[in-house]
């Protein structure tokens, strides 16, 4: 993505200059104008060709960052629906919890944009400030979710994960959000009816 503006700057920057040049040569030189239409005519393809990749990308890097923030919601979710007596199993939770930070930093950092990430609406929505209650949400109190009845600690930690979760989802894309969810309920409820 990164590249692909680059080569949009980069061309666009020579675009700029060889105009003003093609028209000085209009009146000077046929030969030396149709040269530089050529080049002109290449270089706006060019603009063309790396603005389509950087859009491409762009909806790649925000799917994938959409899926890494579902993947983590519906660990949760399953969780959640899978609680015997005052037990929630979290394994499933701590194990996508390891490859979602790797991914969602991964796919974060190839996100590029024209515009600052300061100033950028579709960043900010990808990336959002998210302020957890250290006091609950640390290693300490994460660990001690492995033990039996755990039921208590799971709402105190987990529920508003999985609500600021939702929040991140519906705000980057709220009908996907809803379709996938209703899609997955739907596989979720038939394959524990066949348990």
């Amino acid at each position: 993505m990164k590249e692909a503006k680059v080569i949009t700057i980069v061309s666009s920057i020579i675009l700029i200059i060889l105009i003003p040049l093609g028209a000085y040569y209009y009146f000077a030189s046929e030969f030396i104008y149709n040269i530089l239409i050529s080049i002109i005519t290449g270089i706006v393809i060019t603009i063309i060709t790396s603005l389509c990749q950087y859009f491409v990308l762009k909806e790649k890097i925000k799917n994938n960052i959409f899926n890494c923030y579902f993947d983590m919601y519906k660990a949760i979710y399953v969780s959640k629906h899978k609680k015997v007596l005052f037990h929630y199993p979290v394994l499933n939770i701590y194990k996508k919890l390891l490859v979602f930070s790797d991914e969602l930093s991964k796919n974060l950092s190839e996100y590029s944009s024209f515009y600052p990430t300061k100033k950028n609406k579709q960043y900010k929505k990808l990336n959002p400030i998210l302020n957890p209650d250290f006091d609950k949400f640390n290693i300490k109190n994460f660990s001690k979710l492995i033990l039996p009845l755990n039921s208590k600690r799971f709402n105190e930690i987990i529920i508003p994960a999985e609500k600021t979760l939702e929040k991140v989802l519906k705000e980057i894309n709220y009908k996907k959000f809803e379709k996938e969810m209703v899609e997955y309920e739907k596989i979720y409820k038939l394959l524990n009816k066949k348990l």
